[in-house]
């Protein structure tokens, strides 16, 4: 009887915040952690890669990770991966 009480519980608390995720939207917040790059950093990225300098140079200068730098790359248009030698 307790199990079934927890997991009607369980269902309507997942109801309840499916609900509210569109509402939090239509207010203008979104969740998930904040990005860290932002247009500064973004904007210079592309340009080093083309001069030939590796993810880790990249991502050293303004202070993120080479993970960033690598996901950033693999969803631009060009579709340049990014591999240190």
């Amino acid at each position: 009887m307790m199990a079934a009480f927890a997991d009607l519980e369980r269902d309507i608390i997942h109801e309840r915040t499916m609900a509210g995720l569109p509402a939090a939207r239509a207010q203008g917040r979104t969740g998930g952690r904040p990005t860290v790059m932002d247009a500064d950093k973004l904007a210079a990225v592309p340009a080093r890669r083309t001069r030939g300098e590796s993810a880790a140079q990249i991502a050293r200068a303004p202070g993120v990770s080479r993970t960033s730098i690598c996901r950033y790359l693999a969803a631009t248009p060009s579709g340049q991966t990014l591999q240190d030698q």
